[in-house]
């Protein structure tokens, strides 16, 4: 199942809406959060937990499901403000070196390489969910990091908290970047 993405923390409680597997509203419960590590190493709420519930003579088929907030990236450590900030960076001329740098960021700078390393290899991801939001800048054939840039920045909600990166994510309800290979979303 895919993770569903929420545009905010502070938006409380979510409407899950229908079971991803069952597709019954009437039985989804509240089963907790969704916790993960932070900067600071300690667990941070990265969404909320449900269960269709099939006790007591409701319907449910048993199945948990998660919605996660768009400021977290599924299966990465870093946040979306942080990613954000590497991708202008790098995307405005700066070495990744510079621009992790100016990132004030608290990973390491391997990190940083293996960030920017995958948003280029999920530009032939991004782009075409670009294009179906009819954005012109998707289609063009210059500089496509630049112009995917120009386009994340005019999603809905790009100001905002999460930047781009949690817009994008709570747009289209797809990862920013695949997670890795060892993480439970993959």
């Amino acid at each position: 199942m895919r993770p569903f993405f929420l545009r905010s923390a502070q938006n409380a409680p979510p409407d899950p809406g229908a079971c991803p597997r069952c597709d019954l509203t009437l039985n989804i419960k509240r089963h907790g959060y969704l916790r993960g590590k932070g900067v600071d190493a300690i667990g941070v709420i990265r969404g909320m937990r449900f269960y269709c519930s099939k006790r007591d003579s409701n319907r449910g088929c048993g199945a948990t499901f998660s919605i996660l907030y768009a400021q977290h990236l599924p299966g990465y450590s870093v946040g979306a403000d942080e990613l954000m900030r590497l991708i202008r960076g790098v995307t405005g001329g700066a070495s990744v070196h510079l621009a992790w740098r100016n990132a004030s960021s608290f990973f390491s700078l391997t990190s940083a390489y293996r960030w920017v390393r995958s948003f280029t290899a999920n530009l032939a991801r991004i782009r075409p969910m670009l294009h179906q939001a009819d954005d012109p800048a998707a289609n063009s054939p210059h500089s496509l990091v630049r112009l995917t840039l120009h386009a994340l920045e005019k999603l809905p909600g790009a100001a905002g908290e999460g930047g781009f990166v949690a817009a994008f994510q709570h747009h289209f309800q797809r990862a920013f970047l695949r997670p890795p290979a060892s993480s439970c979303y993959s």
